[in-house]
């Protein structure tokens, strides 16, 4: 190997380095600011702004809960998870029969950030701590008062814009499943108390079907 391929190859190995480097570092830089972004728009009920940060599969699964709030019956509803349950039942608290058959996921999405719904985890109080990227996903410690906390913020990179997940069921469904213990009461009877405690809206129907 002569010493001028020696130098190039040193030189593009340098380049390809900080390539990678830089990238990272813009990548880290655009997750902060899709969670600036997002979290302005969160505070400030503003679900038009905030849907612009929200990623794909978090649109999907607010279509799913829509899909399930407008046909689900009393039977099929008491099979769905704690979380699922409650979320359904929420919405069917908090919007008209009407509005909802009218609503997309997009819209269902949209509606529940105006009316403060759905805070992604207490996000006003919260700012970004370690991030880690991989390819197309990101992943964001939740720092509180200085403080890390054991809730991790995605986020997933789309059309080569970063995007933050809203679906942090699983954390939320152990908390949940720990409150209704906790009460000792019925299921259901936990969970509507639960909703006349957080809504001062009376709901438009109960248990059954939309």
């Amino acid at each position: 190997m002569d010493e001028s391929f020696k130098k190039k190859l040193g030189i593009s190995v340098i380049i390809i380095c900080c390539s990678v480097i830089f990238s990272c570092q813009s990548d880290t830089k655009q997750v902060k600011n899709c969670f600036n972004e997002y979290k302005e728009a969160i505070i400030n009920h503003d679900g038009n702004e905030a849907i612009n940060y929200i990623d794909t599969n978090s649109k999907n699964y607010y279509s799913n809960i829509l899909e399930k709030v407008k046909d689900l019956d009393s039977f099929q509803l008491e099979q769905e998870p704690v979380l699922q349950k409650l979320t359904i039942l929420r919405i069917r608290y908090r919007f008209p029969k009407e509005e909802i058959l009218k609503m997309n996921g997009q819209t269902l999405l949209i509606s529940l950030i105006n009316k403060g719904m759905t805070n992604n985890g207490n996000i006003a109080n919260s700012t970004l701590g370690k991030i880690t990227i991989n390819n197309n996903l990101a992943k964001a410690e939740k720092i509180v008062k200085n403080k890390k906390t054991p809730i991790v913020f995605l986020f997933h990179k789309e059309n080569d814009s970063w995007k933050i997940g809203m679906n942090l069921s699983s954390v939320f469904d152990i908390v949940l499943k720990q409150m209704l213990l906790d009460s000792g009461m019925p299921e259901n009877d936990f969970l509507f108390k639960l909703l006349d405690s957080i809504s001062s809206i009376k709901p438009f129907r109960k248990f059954g079907s939309l």
